[in-house]
């Protein structure tokens, strides 16, 4: 019986190593950004699993328990990287997709191919003074003003092109403006 805990151990630990392993490969698992909360699940399912280990022992000639220990290994690597991703959404890695009324915006969809309009790559609003260009520290993208409200969370700015994030405390008023763009953007108005 032993012998059969120290397995279900070793293959709940190597599975859950096979399986971040191929979430970072494939973009899933960003072990940069998320590394504490997976570890925190891990430690979480390993004591867990210690547990049952524990009982094991106690009561080894109980035939249950045998079987609770097998299908834990089933249950066990599914319930990780859930844990892991409902950790991820309770400490505010992700957001809901859906937005208040107050933040819906008329977008300015009409436009030819010829028009050279530079626009924040999220609301695709043109960068103006009243919607100025932010660069971000770490990556060096460009978003709008009010886009970066809208994603500041906790002094930390993941950008929308490449998942790079800036921390940043305040409001975003105080990144630093793109005023290239932002002379760009007047030279083409212009001299159209």
């Amino acid at each position: 019986m032993l012998t059969s805990c120290l397995a279900f151990y070793c293959i709940s630990v190597s599975s859950r190593i096979f399986i971040y392993g191929v979430g970072v490969k494939i973009g899933r698992f960003d072990l940069q950004h998320h590394k504490k909360l997976i570890i925190a699940s891990t430690i979480l399912h390993i004591t867990i699993t210690l547990a049952t280990l524990r009982t094991t022992i106690i009561d080894a000639y109980a035939k249950e328990v045998f079987e609770i220990l097998w299908s834990q290994l089933g249950l066990g690597i599914i319930c990780g990287i859930s844990t892991t991703e409902f950790l991820v959404v309770l400490t505010g890695g992700f957001r809901s997709l859906e937005s208040d009324s107050s933040d819906i915006r008329e977008l300015n969809t009409e436009r030819t191919d010829s028009d050279s309009i530079i626009e924040c790559n999220i609301c695709l609003m043109e960068f103006s003074p009243s919607r100025m260009p932010r660069i971000l520290k770490k990556c060096g993208h460009t978003i709008c003003e009010y886009c970066a409200d809208r994603i500041l969370r906790n002094g930390k700015i993941a950008c929308p092109m490449c998942q790079t994030v800036t921390e940043h405390y305040g409001s975003s008023s105080k990144l630093t403006k793109n005023h290239a763009v932002l002379e760009f953007v007047e030279r083409i108005k212009t001299e159209g």
